[in-house]
């Protein structure tokens, strides 16, 4: 019957979390109906009987195993809470991917694609074992290291960018100057030969 019963739950559960929890819920129930029978069944019998002895290794068994059960749905639960957040992070990586991609200017969308690129490298390094491993204080040193990079680089790409245009805007100033001079020379040339 209490088969019967999960496979009905099972049927209705419409995430990953609901049937764990059917799952866990069927488990819980079977374990406590299996001790209750055992104790009942033990209970017949003097403490000092092979029988009672026999029946108290089967409930050593039985919560053995459901202590085993109970380790491994936290961590089939452990995993689904890590699978829907990193589809729930894939989604909203892929909402800002669009948003930056629809930026006109060249420059801001390369500046917000690195800030993107560099928040996802921070999420990616405080998920890391290795990090989480580390006591708080070297956490917070290489978050700090993190972020010193990240500015550096920052930096480093605006002064670029800067030197880049600062070149652009001299040949085009020595461009003007250069076709200024042409033309001086033959308004010069011109006019010259107008009055030979």
């Amino acid at each position: 019957k209490l088969e019967k019963l999960k496979q009905e739950a099972l049927s209705v559960a419409k995430t990953e979390q609901d049937k764990l929890a059917v799952e866990e819920l069927y488990s819980k129930k079977k374990y406590e109906l299996e001790r209750k029978n055992l104790l009942e069944l033990q209970s017949l019998y003097k403490k000092d009987s092979k029988e009672y002895m026999d029946y108290q290794t089967q409930l050593i068994s039985l919560d053995a195993n459901r202590t085993k059960e109970v380790a491994d749905q936290a961590e089939k639960r452990k995993k689904s809470r890590e699978d829907e957040n990193k589809e729930l992070q894939d989604y909203l990586n892929l909402q800002e991917d669009i948003r930056i991609s629809a930026i006109e200017d060249e420059n801001i969308r390369e500046d917000e694609q690195f800030v993107e690129k560099r928040r996802r490298e921070k999420i990616a390094i405080t998920a890391n074992e290795n990090f989480i491993k580390e006591n708080a204080v070297r956490q917070a040193e290489i978050l700090q290291q993190f972020d010193d990079a990240t500015e550096v680089q920052q930096t480093e790409r605006r002064q670029k960018r800067f030197e880049d245009e600062k070149a652009k805007t001299q040949k085009h100033y020595n461009d003007l100057l250069q076709l200024l001079s042409i033309q001086g020379e033959s308004l010069i040339r011109g006019t010259k030969a107008y009055n030979d």
